[in-house]
């Protein structure tokens, strides 16, 4: 589980992009901080000495649809960003506590079957989202402590998950499908786009998760340094992602006829 203020961070950068570009057109429909103005000035007249005006900032200056269009952008871009950093932890804390139901479902509490139904449906309705916003409040709350005491409490945790889920994806490579190992070749991508229709884009959706995920690490920048996010990644984060995915992709080519809302993850654990 990943700190999330950065989210607040970017946000506010949207709005430092946008009373950077009305500085420099000299525009604005909100108050703006004039207490930089002759440094902007000097700066700016510097690097356009001798240069004559662009034809964009011309429009710009003198079209007031512009104004409102820049400011419509900033505010959208920000509203964007907060949203994902609401929906985000929402759907990731959630998924895992809809895995913990399954398991806590698949126990024997009862002899009788009717009973037994009875008290998985209960698990069902009653432990994912109530978990879910408990564990979501509880890592906001921990929030204000910084990254360095969040990072020493949850770094073993996500350390000893991602040696976990390579395993498990180790594990069901060589179980189920060792040849899935040739799936890794880019040769693929290029039939898949070669002969694009409408069902082949829409399952493309799927790279939204890619975006997050290198969005979650340009975030991580203002916590850790480029090095150490490198290192990381080259040496921990990558090849134990492509063990895991590996792993369900061998799982599901010998399970094709799963249940609705089939959790590959949870269901390939031996």
């Amino acid at each position: 589980m990943k700190c999330y203020l950065p989210q607040q961070i970017l946000a506010g950068g949207v709005f430092a992009l946008y009373s950077l570009l009305c500085r420099h057109a000299k525009v604005g429909l909100i108050p703006n901080d004039t207490s930089t103005n002759e440094v902007m000035q000097h700066e700016e007249e510097s690097a356009f000495r001798g240069k004559v005006e662009s034809r964009a900032r011309r429009a710009i200056k003198n079209h007031r649809s512009s104004h409102y269009l820049m400011l419509f952008t900033a505010l959208f871009g920000a509203c964007m960003i907060i949203g994902d950093g609401v929906i985000t932890p929402s759907i990731s804390v959630l998924s895992a506590s809809s895995g913990l139901q399954r398991s806590l479902s698949e126990i024997k509490y009862s002899s009788s079957p009717d009973a037994q139904g009875a008290i998985s449906d209960a698990l069902k309705k009653y432990v994912p989202v109530p978990s879910a916003c408990v564990i979501t409040v509880c890592i906001f709350i921990l929030q204000h402590y910084g990254s360095h005491k969040i990072g020493f409490m949850f770094a073993p945790i996500v350390t000893i998950w991602l040696l976990f889920i390579g395993g498990v994806g180790v594990y069901n490579i060589f179980h189920w499908n060792p040849e899935i190992f040739s799936a890794l070749s880019p040769v693929y991508m290029y039939r898949f786009g070669r002969n694009i229709n409408k069902d082949r884009w829409k399952s493309m959706g799927s790279i939204l998760l890619c975006i997050a995920g290198s969005e979650t690490m340009f975030t991580d920048l203002g916590h850790f340094s480029k090095r150490s996010i490198k290192r990381t990644f080259v040496c921990l984060i990558y090849p134990v992602l492509i063990l895991c995915y590996a792993g369900q992709a061998a799982f599901i080519s010998k399970h094709w006829n799963g249940p609705e809302n089939f959790n590959h993850l949870s269901e390939s654990i031996p």
